[in-house]
């Protein structure tokens, strides 16, 4: 009996979860296929700096996939969860398995790193120099997006960027750091602390055609 019941709880965890994928256009839960593509494209650029890459807000992994498809195989790519919420309502424990099965072939064969803390305790013990690119999709209040954007800025990442521009306390955050320095692709705002904002843009661009 409680083999069949357990059966009948992942099977509709399962079936959430795949409604979840459907409804947010098949691709994932934090970017649409324009900022998917784009986010391969910014990791592909990061190589030419040499640093690791910083993502706060796994989620389910799969912005995750489209940065790893991007760096180069000696980056290493830290991606940041405290697995405390999550849109389909499944448990915490549930969402963590879920994640680390979605990431297992990447953490074993690609240098990925899944680091399950907050983004005030994983900041704290950084220890690992300037990153290439942090990518931002966490909390979206103006206070957390603004505590994950200095942290970026004061260990010189070199791409700084992050989804779900539409909330108003990100846009604040964003704009108060970065003022014009910035552009936008899709739902995605994007820093780069190298030369013209413009050149960057088509580079990213460029990079995944």
């Amino acid at each position: 009996m409680v083999i069949v019941s357990e059966l009948f709880r992942k099977r509709r965890e399962i079936l959430r979860f795949l409604r979840y994928i459907r409804s947010s256009g098949g691709i994932s839960g934090t970017v649409d296929n324009e900022e998917f593509d784009h986010l391969i494209g910014l990791a592909k650029q990061s190589r030419a700096f040499g640093g690791p890459l910083v993502e706060i807000g796994t989620l389910f992994g799969l912005s995750t996939q489209a940065l790893a498809l991007g760096k180069s195989q000696e980056q290493r790519l830290y991606t940041v969860d405290k697995f405390s919420w999550n849109p389909i309502g499944i448990p915490d424990w549930r969402h963590r398995q879920l994640t680390n099965n979605n990431l297992q072939y990447l953490i074993r064969d690609q240098n990925v790193c899944l680091v399950e803390a907050s983004n005030v305790d994983f900041y704290r013990d950084w220890s690992n120099g300037s990153p290439s690119l942090v990518f931002i999709d966490a909390g979206h209040s103006y206070d957390a997006v603004k505590v994950d954007i200095d942290w970026a800025v004061r260990v010189s990442a070199k791409i700084i960027c992050g989804d779900d521009f539409c909330y108003s306390g990100v846009r604040r955050a964003v704009e108060e750091a970065f003022q014009h320095r910035y552009y936008l692709t899709g739902g995605m705002w994007v820093h780069i602390d190298d030369g013209t904002l413009e050149g960057n843009k088509e580079q990213a661009l460029n990079e995944n055609t």
